[in-house]
């Protein structure tokens, strides 16, 4: 079993490239570009979180707005 440097938890697939947990590399040499550094599931929940820090600004301003009318 590896053990992820990243979030320090143990990963049940002998010889597995990254972690089940986190998606950080198991790796000890660094990849060459971010597609091969993070899976595609991890590359995915940024998109998300960019999207969502996105939304929570404008209903944050929509609600300021209202709140001063």
């Amino acid at each position: 079993m590896d053990t992820c440097h990243s979030c320090g938890r143990e990963n049940l697939q002998p010889g597995a490239a990254y972690c089940l947990y986190c998606g950080a590399p198991l790796r000890s040499a660094p990849l060459s570009t971010p597609s091969e550094a993070y899976p595609t599931r991890y590359l995915k929940a940024l998109e998300k979180v960019e999207r969502l820090g996105t939304i929570i600004v404008v209903l944050s301003a929509v609600a300021l707005v209202l709140v001063l009318i």
